[in-house]
């Protein structure tokens, strides 16, 4: 979370809907014993989508969190 907060498209919730914060997301575990966390993209156009989902996709790729 601290590494997507400058993200101004990123949304982060849980499985069931519920929105994340630093404070909350230690207290969502799922069925494994992991974090469950979804990551919503929400740009107002699909070119800004698209970037912000490259930019992500490379984060996590390369492990840079």
């Amino acid at each position: 979370m601290v590494r997507l907060k400058g993200f101004e498209t990123v949304e982060l919730t849980d499985v069931a809907g519920t929105s994340l914060t630093p404070d909350s997301i230690d207290e969502r575990f799922g069925k494994d014993g992991g974090i469950d966390c979804v990551i919503h993209i929400i740009a107002p156009t699909e070119r800004g989508a698209k970037n912000v989902a490259s930019r992500l996709r490379n984060i996590i790729v390369k492990g840079d969190y």
